[in-house]
């Protein structure tokens, strides 16, 4: 009786996985595109102490200098690994309008307890954040829990590739792998810091 159970589990088992992977492959885009769009976090732009690009891809430093010259922002950093003077000097910024050196971050987190750090240390009152859309919602989460304990007003700006269109991301594999590392991250991050 027990062995006839277990089978029968077994088989249940199995056909309700079968029958799971058929229903994700038959909705897979529709699956996709809610998974890509809920990553997506954007706040309303506004005037700032400071705008943060967070490092990573090239895209969010242009971003921010570009936010920054049309005065988005009093003062800019760039954070992440091995940023150096050069990064700044790239965009023509002088001295007066960056804040260098900063701590070297190896993740969001460490960013943002780095920009924390920092505006503390200026007394900023709100910063924004520039970063890839589809870690918008992970950096939305670690800098709003982190800076919104010490009143630190936090605004979201994601960046988007060029000629990017969100139902054609499952198109580019780096889009797919960044779509599944941000949804671990997010709950990672959520276990882990908060």
């Amino acid at each position: 009786m027990k062995r006839k159970l277990l089978w029968f589990i077994i088989l249940f088992f199995f056909l309700f996985c079968v029958l799971l992977t058929g229903i994700m492959w038959f909705f897979k885009d529709e699956i996709y595109y809610f998974l890509i769009s809920r990553l997506i976090v954007s706040d309303t732009l506004e005037k700032c102490d400071c705008v943060v690009a967070l490092g990573g891809e090239k895209i969010r430093k242009n971003e921010a200098v570009r936010l920054f010259r049309e005065g988005y922002g009093k003062k800019i950093i760039f954070t992440g690994f091995e940023v150096t003077k050069d990064d700044y000097e790239r965009y023509g910024l002088n001295k007066s309008e960056y804040i260098y050196p900063v701590k070297n971050a190896f993740n969001t987190y460490e960013e943002a307890m780095v920009v924390k750090e920092v505006a503390k240390k200026y007394n900023f009152q709100s910063v924004m954040i520039v970063t890839s859309f589809y870690h918008s919602r992970r950096a939305s989460e670690t800098f709003k829990n982190i800076l919104g304990k010490e009143n630190i007003r936090v605004i979201i700006h994601p960046v988007f590739w060029k000629n990017f269109d969100i139902k054609d991301w499952t198109k580019n594999s780096y889009l797919r792998k960044a779509v599944i590392i941000e949804w671990l991250g997010i709950y990672y991050y959520r276990f882990e810091y908060f």
